[in-house]
């Protein structure tokens, strides 16, 4: 049960992440000039790695 929860919680999880990668999309055409590019790359790698790490649990 604990497993097909986890497995639920990583979904959830993916999606957001594509719709928060689709939003930050739209802000680093933005704010390119302002050097927002590097912040929002690292947050990608950060929830990229909390990713990995649940779904090999």
């Amino acid at each position: 049960m604990q497993e097909r929860a986890a497995v639920g919680l990583t979904l959830i999880e993916t999606f957001w992440n594509f719709f928060l990668w689709q939003k930050w999309g739209k802000t680093l055409q933005k704010g390119q000039k302002r050097g927002k590019k590097r912040v929002d790359y690292r947050s990608l790698l950060f929830s990229l790695m909390m990713f990995n790490t649940l779904k090999n649990k």
